[in-house]
């Protein structure tokens, strides 16, 4: 895709995400001028025996982040690619395992990059609806605010948001069934995440049969690979690599309830009905 038609696309975007309640600010520049901050890069971390990253990347080393413990509350972190590289090798260091991937987009614009560019249009505006949704203001507890204070709640909203957006966006269009396809994989994908989220803690906390102490890290370690493999089958590497405790962290921030938020919509046919119900109208 040329920057031309990304532009003729976005401009078309923001105009919808306009009509059906989402704030379209960002999401279309008349004059595009590339920007000069490098790509953001994400990545998880997890200890191998626990579905928890605690201390994995705690350091008292003044060239790292100096946030990065109380980054650490979350299961995603954010930087430029030096920086999360350097989390990687330090998680490596402490023999724990991490999941990264560079971030297609960020809130309020979606970057043009070739990771970008290169998405099928669908996608593109899944992305992009996703990201109005973020800036887009809510309502919790009786009170208006920009994101829900429950990052997986936000998260799991913004996914649903850009999917069912699309599928309307693309209604009678020759991409209209692509659209429900992707979304409906998706689903199936939360559902897996979720299931395999939910094995792995149970090997983590569970006791030897029959004895009443906690099972081996040995037998813990290899009752893990055998869900490892399973999902290997199950998502190739639709999801990316490597398929370990930090990859099961990071999908379930984004994955884990979404099958339940999406309850908040599921049935309505009317799109703007929905982004109001996802805003918490």
């Amino acid at each position: 895709m040329e920057i031309q038609e990304y532009q003729s696309l976005m401009k078309s975007v923001s105009a919808f995400a306009g009509k059906i309640g989402l704030n379209p600010h960002g999401l279309y520049k008349e004059t595009y001028n590339p920007s000069t901050n490098e790509p953001s890069w994400v990545i998880s971390v997890s200890w191998k025996d626990k579905l928890d990253g605690s201390d994995v990347l705690y350091t008292s080393d003044k060239k790292l982040e100096p946030k990065v413990r109380f980054k650490l509350e979350f299961p995603v972190i954010t930087g430029i690619e030096s920086e999360i590289k350097r989390y990687a090798k330090k998680a490596e260091d402490v023999g724990a395992e991490y999941f990264l991937k560079q971030s297609i987009s960020s809130d309020e614009f979606v970057e043009p990059l070739p990771s970008f560019l290169g998405l099928s249009k669908v996608i593109q505006v899944e992305y992009a609806l996703h990201e109005a949704f973020h800036v887009t203001s809510k309502y919790f507890m009786g009170r208006e605010v920009q994101q829900i204070p429950v990052p997986m709640r936000e998260e799991a909203r913004a996914m649903i948001a850009g999917h069912i957006g699309a599928i309307a966006y693309f209604k009678g269009s020759d991409l209209e069934d692509e659209a429900l396809s992707h979304w409906q994989k998706h689903l199936d994908f939360a559902n897996k995440v979720i299931q395999f989220y939910k094995r792995l803690q149970e090997i983590y906390t569970s006791k030897a049969e029959n004895e009443g102490r906690y099972a081996s890290q040995e037998q813990k370690l290899k009752e893990r690979e055998e869900v490892f493999s399973t999902a290997r089958e199950q998502f190739g590497n639709e999801l990316g690599l490597p398929i370990n405790n930090a990859f099961f962290r990071y999908w379930n921030y984004f994955y884990g309830v979404v099958p339940i938020e999406y309850k908040r919509v599921s049935g309505l046919e009317n799109i703007c009905e929905a982004v109001k119900r996802l805003k918490g109208n």
